[in-house]
């Protein structure tokens, strides 16, 4: 029993001493460092809102299904 008692505590220390150095080493920083300033970028703001006009008036798929979910099943004829 002291055995398995031991073994038990030995176990869980370890376990302990690993999740506490993982935590540790994880969450170093390992962003890399900007060594020159950005440039601007320069846009036409004119051709940026067309291109976004002419991207927004694109039909999607979604369009499509729900014309074909809107469209009536069944269809009144005047030929009686």
């Amino acid at each position: 029993m002291k055995k398995i008692l031991l073994s038990l505590v030995i176990i869980i220390t370890v376990l302990i001493v690993v999740l506490f150095y993982r935590a540790n080493t994880a969450f170093e920083n390992h962003q890399y460092q900007v060594t020159e300033p950005l440039t601007t970028i320069k846009l036409d703001e004119n051709a940026v809102v067309q291109r976004l006009s002419k991207a927004i008036q694109i039909p999607t798929i979604s369009m499509r299904i729900k014309r074909i979910l809107i469209k009536p099943h069944f269809t009144h004829s005047n030929n009686t």
